[in-house]
């Protein structure tokens, strides 16, 4: 187990960098919607890309942000069982979840996403709403990459609920 530690941090270390790198996308999405808002009411002349970008940057900061909220155990969690039992207990249930429910998902997640990401390579995959139509590729491979590290995430959260169950130190 003390060799899963370094791999561990840094794993953590990858999802904090990248979730507060991602998180700037926040100012080029409010850009993207204040512009289309001021050439829409005051120019009368709206953008046919706003929409577009708008929601591959809302998807994108979602999808990457799952990761940094899960590392961070800010996640939405049914703890009314939980807490009625001791910590061991509780920690033996969330193991048991991770394993049937979260990893299950996730990796269905994943392997979708990486189908999904080269057959829109294969077919040059476009958005198929809006006036733009932009390339799909980049939002597909953003989408894998997120899933991905919430897979990366996960297998850290579960290592460390292992050693906090074996009594080690987090």
């Amino acid at each position: 187990m003390r060799i899963l530690k370094p791999i561990t941090d840094g794993i953590d270390k990858l999802i904090e960098w990248t979730g507060k790198t991602f998180a700037w996308l926040i100012l080029s999405l409010i850009g993207v919607i204040v512009y289309d808002v001021f050439a829409r009411y005051l120019f009368n002349r709206p953008t046919n890309w706003s929409f577009d970008l708008a929601w591959m940057h809302g998807a994108c900061l979602f999808t990457i942000g799952l990761s940094y909220v899960h590392l961070h155990k800010e996640d939405i969690k049914v703890d009314v069982f939980s807490r009625l039992f001791p910590k061991k207990v509780e920690a033996v249930m969330n193991l048991v979840c991770r394993i049937f429910f979260f990893f299950p998902i996730v990796i269905m997640y994943l392997i979708a996403g990486f189908n999904k990401a080269i057959w829109s390579v294969q077919v040059h995959e476009i958005a198929p709403f809006g006036i733009w139509h932009p390339s799909m590729i980049p939002y597909r491979f953003i989408i894998l990459f997120a899933f991905f590290l919430l897979t990366l995430t996960g297998l850290s959260r579960f290592v460390t609920e292992l050693r906090a169950l074996a009594g080690k130190k987090l």
